[in-house]
């Protein structure tokens, strides 16, 4: 990993937590030059989304999925899905 920078508390509302909500939350390096990354945008703004992406050869200009979320539960499912993307992509 990269790099994990989240402390969001699923107990809480995301607009009681704009504090933690930033572009930057995680990044994962995988060896076959594929990146699992997500965060907020734009960053601690309650009108605004998670982002996931998973970038092959860094370029994050054309990235080879891109997904928005407005909640955890979302999230989770669109990080379980990236995760089978690149375990595909592995194959």
């Amino acid at each position: 990993m990269e790099f994990f920078d989240c402390d969001i508390n699923p107990e809480i509302s995301l607009d009681e937590q704009l504090d933690s909500l930033k572009e930057d939350m995680c990044q994962v390096r995988y060896g076959n030059n594929l990146i699992l990354d997500f965060g907020w945008y734009p960053s601690f703004s309650a009108p605004g989304c998670f982002q996931i992406r998973v970038i092959k050869n860094y370029n994050w200009e054309d990235p080879i999925l891109t997904k928005e979320a407005r909640n955890l539960v979302s999230l989770k499912q669109m990080i379980i899905d990236a995760v089978k993307l690149i375990c595909k992509l592995n194959e």
